[in-house]
């Protein structure tokens, strides 16, 4: 299966991004990394190096954990089958593994064929890959398309990938005029270099058998980000960086956000700074802790007024009664979450409890303005709700006269539970530490099969229906902020 896998992830890197010398000297020693990046564009928006290596050290472990996974046969076959049908068999590249893969993704914002997605990867045997790709074409898998730089080119029908052979280098680019770009730029000296490429991807283990960066001034440029490129962290962002390893237990993706380069503050960070954990429930399928909940809300405030501007100032508009009645939303409920915020969930039963900086202003606030933020729900998206008060005095939130969850301010907590009727009960339910392991303002930690199962429940399946995530077993999140940026890591256990 690896020798099969290490095909697929060459075919993958190609669909998600969609040669001597005349002299006396003897040739240069290749280089695969370098002469595979020569053909990249150095201003891509993204640029990853995938290995090819999966029977030894991490990158070996990486594929013993996804071998472990269902859902990866699942992968692999719809990949084989994509495969032949643009006129390639990967069972045919099983034997040209070792070399890594290179991938450039397009600038978003100018889709022309100069920035097509482009994937490049030298092969274990140049002679084995030529004949190969002949083979396909007698089989009329594939179409000759002539000859650039001395490279082969061949076309698939139906707007497959088109595919190049320059020696030992294998191309794989949207179409034929890509790959001249590709040849042109190799030979002309522009492209990517090995030292461009650890620039983009500093911060991420070097021996990850993944990595991506992604520039943020090449992703958010344009006219349909100006007014999120108004939000300082938004504004400050350099690149973002995703590197995925294992080891003999579980799987991780750390993902990383670089705004080294800017004067931000705290109160730009999307989460609280620092490296304090807070609490997490102790029971729960999924269990999360948040320590500054104010912070969070008012940044994800801010990048939704950003991306949708007419419903901010239908927003704005819909609160003028509630200012009206004395009561502002951002100061005295949102601006009130002290925090830590706590929440557990199976998906079926909800149960969220947050520190109040004062509870009995927000607990009056909430009651004046209670008749008031159906308008409010609506301009954010959710109509139809209503905020009533129940017997006991908790507030109630209904959709069509069906109860979504009741609240209340309790022992200093606003107190949430979408099934259990005994809020002071949630108020007092136990809380652990979040773990060693966990450094941030945010952890999550997940209990994944019943999870998995729930899910299936929920939407009426079998609890067998989530058979292809076997081998998934527990996880955990954790995002910790800096003024120089932002770090999340998902651990996955695998086996």
């Amino acid at each position: 299966m690896f020798r099969r896998l290490v095909a697929c992830v060459v075919l993958l890197a190609a669909l998600v991004s969609g040669c001597g010398g005349d002299g006396d000297e003897p040739p240069a020693r290749p280089d695969p990394l370098r002469d595979a990046l020569a053909y990249l564009p150095e201003e891509a928006l993204a640029v990853g190096v995938v290995s090819t290596q999966l029977e030894r050290g991490e990158t070996g472990a990486l594929a013993a954990r996804l071998g472990r996974i269902p859902a990866t046969e699942l992968v692999l076959g719809q990949v084989t089958r994509l495969a032949a049908e643009a006129g390639l068999d990967l069972d045919s590249l099983r034997d040209q593994a070792g070399n890594p893969v290179v991938v450039a993704l397009p600038d978003l914002t100018d889709l022309t064929v100069t920035r097509t997605p482009l994937a490049a990867w030298m092969v274990a045997d140049e002679t084995a890959l030529a004949k190969r790709l002949e083979a396909a074409v007698d089989r009329q898998r594939l179409d000759p398309a002539g000859t650039h730089r001395g490279a082969s080119l061949y076309r698939a029908e139906d707007g497959a990938p088109a595919y190049a052979r320059a020696g030992a280098v294998l191309l794989v680019g949207k179409d034929a005029d890509t790959l001249r770009l590709a040849l042109d730029r190799k030979a002309e000296r522009r492209g990517m270099t090995p030292r461009a490429l650890e620039e983009r991807l500093e911060g991420t283990p070097v021996r990850a058998p993944v990595r991506l960066s992604v520039s943020a001034p090449v992703a958010l440029a344009g006219p349909d980000f100006a007014e999120l490129r108004k939000v300082p962290w938004i504004a400050a962002l350099e690149r973002m960086t995703i590197a995925v390893a294992a080891d003999t237990r579980s799987m991780t993706i750390a993902t990383a956000f670089d705004t080294s380069e800017s004067d931000l503050v705290a109160a730009d960070l999307p989460v609280a700074g620092g490296v304090e954990a807070p609490p997490i429930p102790e029971y729960g399928a999924l269990r999360a802790g948040l320590r500054e909940p104010a912070a969070t809300m008012l940044f994800a405030e801010r990048v939704w007024r950003a991306l949708d501007p007419e419903a901010a100032r239908a927003f704005d508009a819909a609160q003028e009664p509630l200012r009206q009645a004395g009561v502002d939303l951002d100061l005295d409920l949102l601006g009130n979450l002290a925090g830590p915020a706590l929440l557990a969930t199976d998906l079926e039963d909800s149960r969220l409890r947050v520190g109040l900086r004062d509870p009995e202003g927000f607990a009056d606030a909430l009651s004046r303005g209670r008749f008031l933020l159906g308008p409010v729900f609506a301009a954010i998206g959710l109509p139809g709700l209503e905020f009533t008060v129940a017997p006991d005095g908790a507030g109630q939130v209904s959709a069509n006269a069906v109860l979504l969850a009741r609240a209340a301010v309790v022992d200093g907590q606003l107190v949430v539970s979408t099934r259990e009727p005994d809020l002071q009960r949630v108020a007092r339910s136990p809380q652990i530490g979040a773990g060693d392991d966990a450094e941030g303002a945010l952890v999550v930690r997940m209990r994944s099969e019943r999870l998995r199962a729930t899910a299936a429940r929920l939407v009426g399946l079998s609890e067998r229906a989530g058979f292809a995530l076997d081998g998934v077993g527990d996880g955990t999140l954790v995002v910790r902020a800096e003024p120089e940026g932002v770090q999340a890591t998902l651990r996955l256990d695998v086996g």
